[in-house]
Formats: structure tokens, C-alpha cells, sequence
């Protein structure tokens, strides 16, 4: 499952953690795992982006991105976005 992992970030584009657990069929907990652990090895970074970059300036439309969002920034919903280090 790592490899397949593995295969999906590599294809350059950036995925929440939500996202990788639908495309892959693993639980949020598995896909975390791998992300903390690819994290630590400084191989995956967290994309930093504002709402009005990822929702546009009419703010959140409740997309399925926002499963994976960082309720944490003002009390906005900002989705916590992954890529894979190159």
C-alpha cells in the first residue's frame, strides 16, 4: 500500500489527506500514518494556501476538500494540502 502511496504523490500534484484516503481505499488513520512518517523524513510538506486561493474570494463552498480542513487559521476552513518533496 506504501508503494501505491508512493505512486499517487509522485504523479506532482497536491492531495489532502482525505483525498488520498478515497483514491487509495485506506482509512484517514492509515493515510496520516503515512504522511507524519513521510513528514518526518522530509519527503512530504504541507502546501500553505489561504481560502480566497483555494475557494475563491466568495470563501468556502463546502467542496469535498473541506473534509480535510484546517479549522485552526482564523477560523477559517483552510484544507491541509500535501505534495511530495522533489
Amino acid at each position: 500500500m506504501f508503494t501505491k502511496f508512493m505512486r499517487l504523490m509522485n504523479d506532482g500534484k497536491s492531495r489532502s489527506q482525505s483525498e488520498i484516503s478515497e483514491l487509495l481505499g485506506i482509512s484517514p488513520e492509515t493515510a496520516e500514518a503515512f504522511i507524519e512518517y513521510l513528514s518526518r523524513k522530509k519527503m512530504l510538506s504541507r502546501m500553505v494556501y489561504n481560502v480566497e486561493e483555494l475557494c475563491g474570494s466568495n470563501g468556502c463552498s463546502h467542496c469535498s476538500g473541506c473534509k480535510g480542513c484546517d479549522k485552526s487559521q482564523s477560523g477559517k476552513n483552510v484544507p491541509k494540502i500535501w505534495e511530495l518533496n522533489k
